[in-house]
C-alpha cells in the first residue's frame, strides 16, 4: 500500500492516495470490465519534491499505487523525468535513473530529459549509457519567450531529432500553442521532421494534447498517414476525444499513459473550459459539499471511466483494448532496444 504520510498529503485532494468508497464503487461500475490484465503506462513521472506542490514520486510509489488502483493487473512503464525548480536537467536525469535502476523491471524504460543547448555529441553518449529509449522535451525550455506559444523546434532541437533517427529511437513529445496538435504549425513541423527522419520514432502526449473535444479530428487524417508518430492518452478525461481518437485514428499508434501519480493520482478532473481546458481539483482547490457529499475521484479513473464509456459506445473490440493497454506500448520498445545491439 502507498505510505501512509504520502496518502493524506494535502497535494493529492480530498482521501489522498488512499482509496475510497467513491473510488472503489466507480472502478468496480465502470474501470474492471475494461481494463485488461497487464497494462503499460507510457507517460510516467519520477521526480523530487515540488515546492509548494507534489511530493517525490520515486519508482517505488508509482509501483505501490498502480497496484493500488489497477488491482490484480501486471503492470510496466515507460518513466519521464522531470525537472522541479531548483534542479538542472542534469540532475533530475540522474534522480530518475537512479531511482529506475532501484525498482524496475526487464519491461520497464525509461527516456532522457534534454533541453535545446545539449551538444549532440552529450546526448547519444547519455542515451547510450543509461539504456535509454529516447527523449523527453517540454516547452519550458523553449528559446522563444512566450512558452504557450513555442514551436516545436524552439524547444526539441533538429541535432537531437538527427540523434534519434541514427538511433531509432522515441520523442515523447507535449505540444504547445493553444489548438496543440490542430495549430498548422505544429501538424506541419510533425509532418515534415517525421518524415525527414523516418527511422525516429514521435509520441504525442495527451492524445496530441487534445483535452477538449474537435481538435483531434480536425489532423487525424494526416497523423493516419504518418507511419512512426504515435499518440498516448495521459490525463484526457472527455469521452468525445477518445470517440474521436478510437473511430479515426490507426490503433496499432495508439498506446495508454496516465502522467502518473504525479497528476493521474490527484482528484479532479481536466474540464473543456471555453477555449481551452482546465484542472477542477488542482492543489487549493475547494471542493464544496451542498446537499450531497462532493467525493472526488483520481484523474486516472476520470480518464479511465471515459475511455471505457467512449470503447462501448464505438463498440471497440477486446483485442483493440489489449493492444492499446499493453502490445503496442511493448512492441514499440522492444523495437528501439533491438535497433540498439546494431549500433
Amino acid at each position: 500500500m502507498v505510505k501512509k504520510s504520502l496518502s493524506k498529503a494535502k497535494y493529492w485532494g480530498p482521501g489522498g492516495l488512499a482509496m475510497t468508497p467513491t473510488d472503489r464503487e466507480i472502478f468496480r461500475e465502470e474501470i474492471d470490465w475494461f481494463l485488461p490484465r497487464k497494462v503499460f503506462d507510457i507517460h510516467v513521472h519520477l521526480h523530487a519534491k515540488v515546492k509548494n506542490g507534489s511530493p517525490a514520486v520515486s519508482m517505488r510509489l508509482v509501483k505501490d499505487f498502480q497496484k493500488m488502483v489497477f488491482p490484480g493487473r501486471r503492470c510496466a512503464n515507460l518513466v519521464l523525468p522531470v525537472p522541479p525548480e531548483g534542479h538542472t536537467v542534469e540532475q533530475v536525469n540522474r534522480l530518475a535513473m537512479r531511482e529506475f535502476r532501484k525498482d524496475s523491471t526487464a519491461d520497464d524504460a525509461i527516456l532522457m530529459f534534454v533541453e535545446p543547448s545539449m551538444s549532440a555529441e552529450y546526448v547519444r553518449e547519455e542515451l547510450i549509457k543509461n539504456n535509454a529509449v529516447g527523449l523527453k522535451v517540454y516547452m519550458i525550455y523553449s528559446t522563444v519567450k512566450d512558452k504557450a506559444k513555442a514551436p516545436i523546434r524552439s524547444f526539441l532541437a533538429e541535432k537531437h531529432i538527427k540523434v534519434m533517427d541514427e538511433l531509432g529511437m522515441m520523442v515523447m513529445l507535449h505540444l504547445s500553442k493553444p489548438k496543440a496538435i490542430a495549430d498548422p504549425a505544429n501538424i506541419r513541423d510533425i509532418e515534415v521532421l517525421s518524415k525527414r527522419y523516418a527511422n525516429s520514432k514521435w509520441v504525442l502526449a495527451h492524445c496530441g494534447r487534445c483535452f477538449r473535444p474537435g481538435l483531434f479530428e480536425k489532423v487525424v487524417d494526416r497523423l493516419n498517414a504518418l507511419p512512426n508518430v504515435y499518440v498516448e492518452t495521459a490525463a484526457v478525461c472527455e469521452p468525445l476525444v477518445f470517440m474521436e481518437v478510437f473511430k479515426n485514428f490507426d490503433l496499432s499508434r495508439l498506446m495508454f499513459g496516465t502522467d502518473g501519480v504525479s497528476f493521474g493520482g490527484m482528484r479532479g478532473r481536466y474540464v473543456e473550459t471555453g477555449l481551452f481546458w482546465s484542472l477542477v481539483g488542482r492543489p487549493g482547490f475547494q471542493w464544496r459539499a451542498d446537499f450531497l457529499l462532493t467525493q472526488p475521484t483520481f484523474v486516472v479513473y476520470e480518464q479511465l471511466r471515459a475511455m471505457s464509456r467512449a470503447a462501448r459506445l464505438v463498440g471497440l473490440g477486446k483485442r483493440d483494448i489489449r493492444n492499446i493497454f499493453w502490445n503496442n506500448a511493448i512492441r514499440l520498445i522492444r523495437s528501439i532496444r533491438q535497433a540498439q545491439k546494431t549500433v
